[in-house]
């Protein structure tokens, strides 16, 4: 698996992932929320503490191609829902990880503002387009306030259905991991639903020191 130790610090060595994998990171305006740990630490903070560390991780490896999204960083919420559900976009597509393409990941991790709508079906839906036929894995970091999904009927849940109707299981599109940034008081019932129809890993960061330890095997 990309991620083999959960915050509980079981590891898990998980069979379906088979090399190549996209991030889908979430640059939403909830984002700049405060987690609650001590020091006003931000949910993008810890976000991106984590992806660029595991981007890292993985361009030393250098055994996986991956790609990056990144949604609802496009536009401020000025910009009204219509536009800012479709707020979605392609940092890069797949290609191996090596170290300068981790580095520039990092880079452009680190530079997300945390500012718009939530769109996380559609980003979803993106990714699956960017795996293509072959399927993959999905690394979704986000602290799951969705502004989007209610009213688009792309649940990222659906989304998954939809592609995966047809495919087998080796070319199925999975999800290794929910990484959620998330506040002390958070209502959890958004990332139940998603991991329940996923069955992927649940990882709750709430500081620097948790997400730099959970992007390490």
């Amino acid at each position: 698996a990309l991620l083999t130790a959960a915050a509980d610090g079981v590891a898990r060595a998980d069979p379906r992932i088979h090399g190549t994998f996209v991030l889908v990171f979430d640059g939403s305006g909830s984002m700049i929320g405060a987690t609650g740990a001590t020091g006003g630490i931000t949910k993008i903070g810890v976000a991106q503490t984590f992806a660029k560390k595991l981007f890292r991780r993985l361009g030393r490896e250098g055994r996986v191609e991956g790609g990056l999204i990144v949604f609802g960083a496009g536009q401020d919420r000025s910009a009204g829902a219509e536009i800012g559900c479709r707020d979605v976009s392609v940092q890069f597509g797949i290609r191996p990880i090596d170290e300068r393409m981790a580095a520039t990941a990092a880079a452009t991790i680190g530079a997300t503002p945390a500012r718009g709508f939530t769109p996380l079906g559609r980003a979803v839906d993106t990714a699956v387009g960017l795996l293509g036929a072959a399927g993959g894995s999905l690394v979704l970091v986000t602290d799951m306030e969705e502004t989007c999904e209610d009213t688009s009927g792309e649940h990222a849940c659906d989304v998954l259905a939809r592609a995966n109707a047809t495919r087998r299981p080796a070319d199925r599109v999975y999800v290794d991991s929910i990484v959620v940034a998330r506040a002390a008081k958070m209502n959890m019932a958004a990332v139940e639903r998603l991991r329940a129809c996923t069955s992927a890993q649940v990882l709750q960061l709430t500081d620097t020191v948790d997400a730099e330890a959970a992007s390490m095997p």
